[in-house]
C-alpha cells in the first residue's frame, strides 16, 4: 500500500498527460472535419492520412500537360470555405462524374512549392500565399467548367487532356508589386512557370487567369495608373516565355468597402481601358456576386460562379480556334 502511494502521483500524471493529447489530437481532427477557418492549413496537411491528392499515377504525373497559371491576389488565391464547396473539389478528384473528366488520363494536377506536380484539390494556393487559411478560388472550377463545356461541343482540345495549374496569386498585393524586375511576386510567377513548363519537354502554357486590383483601389496614384502597371507587367511576361500572344482571363474586381477600399470604380476603368488594346484578353466582371461579411472576398458560392463564368467567356473568345486548329 506504501508503495502504489509513493506511485499514485506518477501514475495520475501519466494519465493526465495522456488525456491531454487525446483530448489535443480529437479537438484537431474535429476543426479540421468541420473546416474551423482560424485553424493553420499545416495542421491539415499534418492530420491528413491520405496525401494531397490523393494516390498519384506516376504515369499520368509525368505526362505533358497543358498548363494555367492562377495570378493576382486573395479572390484568386481564394477565401471562399473548404465546409462549403462540393466534395469533388476538395477531395480526391475520382468522381463518377464523367462530363468532368476526372479519371485516369484526364485528371489535373497542381504544381506544388516543392516544384512537383500532384493530384489537385482545393485550397490550390495552401502552400502559396500563406497569409491566411486556404480557401476556394475560381481556378479550379474554371478548368473543371471549361472542360465539361469543351467537352460538351466535341471538341478535340488538348485542354480535355492533362491539365496542370499553376498557383502564384498573394493575397493584399498591389499591381506594383508585380513589376517586372523588381515585383518579387512577378519574378516568383516566372520562376514557378518556368520550372513548370521545363517539368516536360511538351508541356504549353495555354493561358493566364488574373485577378487583382482591390489593393490597388486605396491609393489614388495605384488606382490611376494601374493599366500601365498591367499592361507592362504583362507583356515583360510574355516576352520572358516566348508567348506574346499568351490568352489572359483578368477578373475585373468589385467591392463594396467604400472607407476601405474607395477607388474600386477607378481601378475598373482602368481595366476596361485594356480591353481591345491587349491581343488575346478576355475580361468577366465579378460585380453582383455575392460577397462575404467583410464586403471584399467573395463567397463560395460566388467563387463557383465565376468560375463558370470565365470558362464561358473563355469559350466563346476562342472556340473557333479550337475547332479549326486543333
Amino acid at each position: 500500500m506504501r508503495r502504489w502511494a509513493r506511485r499514485q502521483p506518477k501514475v495520475l500524471l501519466v494519465v493526465v498527460v495522456c488525456a491531454f493529447f487525446i483530448v489535443l489530437y480529437v479537438g484537431i481532427r474535429l476543426l479540421i472535419l468541420f473546416d474551423w477557418p482560424a485553424l493553420p492549413v499545416s495542421f491539415h496537411q499534418l492530420f491528413n492520412s491520405t496525401p494531397r491528392g490523393g494516390m498519384q499515377d506516376l504515369t499520368t504525373v509525368s505526362a505533358a500537360k497543358q498548363l494555367i497559371l492562377l495570378a493576382g491576389q486573395s479572390n484568386m488565391a481564394g477565401r471562399g470555405l473548404l465546409a462549403q464547396a462540393p466534395s469533388y473539389l476538395v477531395q480526391s478528384p475520382f468522381s463518377d462524374k464523367e462530363d468532368l473528366n476526372f479519371h485516369g488520363a484526364d485528371r489535373v494536377f497542381r504544381w506544388t512549392m516543392a516544384d512537383e506536380w500532384e493530384v489537385a484539390r482545393e485550397p490550390l494556393h495552401w502552400d502559396v500565399d500563406t497569409s491566411k487559411p486556404g480557401g476556394i478560388g475560381p481556378g479550379f472550377v474554371f478548368t473543371l467548367h471549361l472542360r465539361t463545356l469543351l467537352h460538351g461541343k466535341g471538341s478535340e482540345s488538348p485542354l480535355l487532356g492533362p491539365v496542370g495549374v499553376i498557383p502564384c496569386a498573394q493575397g493584399n498585393t498591389r499591381i506594383e508589386q508585380w513589376k517586372p524586375g523588381r515585383g518579387f511576386y512577378y519574378e516568383r510567377m516566372l520562376s514557378r512557370t518556368k520550372a513548370a513548363l521545363g517539368s516536360h519537354p511538351q508541356n504549353n502554357l495555354a493561358m493566364l487567369l488574373w485577378y487583382q486590383g482591390e489593393s490597388d483601389a486605396i491609393e489614388a496614384d495605384d488606382a490611376q495608373k494601374y493599366a500601365e502597371r498591367f499592361r507592362h507587367m504583362l507583356t515583360s511576361f510574355r516576352e520572358a516565355i516566348g508567348r506574346p500572344d499568351l490568352p489572359v482571363v483578368m477578373v475585373l474586381p468589385y467591392v463594396d468597402a467604400p472607407h476601405r477600399m474607395p477607388l474600386i470604380a477607378d481601378v475598373r476603368e482602368q481595366q476596361k481601358t485594356l480591353l481591345g488594346t491587349i491581343p488575346n484578353l478576355i475580361q468577366v466582371d465579378s460585380k453582383g456576386l455575392p460577397l462575404h461579411q467583410d464586403n471584399i472576398h467573395l463567397s463560395t458560392d460566388a467563387q463557383l460562379q465565376l468560375g463558370q463564368r470565365m470558362a464561358a467567356a473563355y469559350l466563346d473568345a476562342r472556340f473557333d480556334q479550337f475547332v479549326h486548329d486543333i
